[in-house]
């Protein structure tokens, strides 16, 4: 850059003898004699959070839902045989929920088709008063459509469920659900896995495992698994037997 600048100077004063020639150094650009540029403090117009805004999970508004027991669905979860519960959602317009006229979703029909289709809807308060397997967390500001009032848009999601500031993540304790599931079933709140339901369930692990060795994967970390399942399963039907009561009945002769 030097070399280019004394070049401009000396074809400058060639070009021009009797002529004084400032030449801007290029180390010195933007320097004091130039000038200084001026302007007017401003906060610049930028998306995002500003410094002591709340950041909101980045998640999808959820709604509420029930759990609901199906008898015939069981499996493993961590080393536990546990009822599959599925989600009955009380979102307005799916499952025949409708919308009460204060706004409110009216679930009752669809609580009920679950019933008659031999569910068992698991009511929030399961656990005991002032428990519930569901919570609501904040994940941003709206307003209301009717009155355009400020409110809170709000999410629902298990317990189990954790939300982080600005992130779209959501971990969950599997461990935890495992062991509440069970608790279901053994503090009575569930009924007992059914015989013909284990035994399938261990014909499905069985199944699983020979798959997976015939492909030559005996010593990998999914055999090891249905495996550890299976004996699980096994383990269930071996005391659900063990405590089986037989019908007891009077002797009778037939009328024939």
């Amino acid at each position: 850059m030097a070399r280019v600048a004394a070049k401009a100077e000396a074809a400058a004063r060639e070009a021009t003898p009797d002529a004084e020639v400032m030449v801007v150094p290029t180390s010195t650009a933007g320097s004091a004699w130039m000038g200084e540029a001026r302007g007017t403090e401003a906060v610049p117009e930028l998306g995002g959070n500003m410094i002591g805004q709340t950041v909101y999970p980045k998640v999808k508004q959820a709604d509420a839902y029930w759990l609901v027991f199906h008898e015939r669905r069981w499996d493993v979860m961590h080393g536990l045989v546990v009822p599959m519960l599925s989600k009955l959602s009380a979102t307005v317009g799916t499952n025949g929920v409708e919308r009460t006229p204060s706004g409110k979703p009216q679930p009752a029909p669809a609580l009920a088709e679950a019933v008659a289709k031999g569910g068992i809807v698991i009511q929030h308060n399961v656990d005991g008063p002032g428990r519930s397997y569901l919570k609501r967390i904040k994940i941003g500001e709206g307003r209301n459509r009717r009155t355009n009032q400020p409110v809170d848009i709000e999410s629902w999601h298990s317990r189990w469920e954790k939300l982080y500031p600005g992130s779209e993540a959501i971990d969950t304790d599997e461990v935890a659900y495992a062991k509440w599931c069970r608790w279901l079933v053994d503090s009575g709140k569930l009924p007992q896995p059914r015989e013909y339901v284990l035994e399938h369930l261990a014909s499905e692990k069985t199944k699983l495992i020979g798959r997976h060795k015939a492909k030559g994967q005996g010593n990998g970390p999914l055999v090891a698994k249905y495996e550890a399942d299976l004996k699980a399963v096994q383990a269930e039907l071996a005391k659900l037997r063990a405590s089986a009561v037989p019908i007891d009945a009077p002797e009778a002769a037939p009328d024939l």
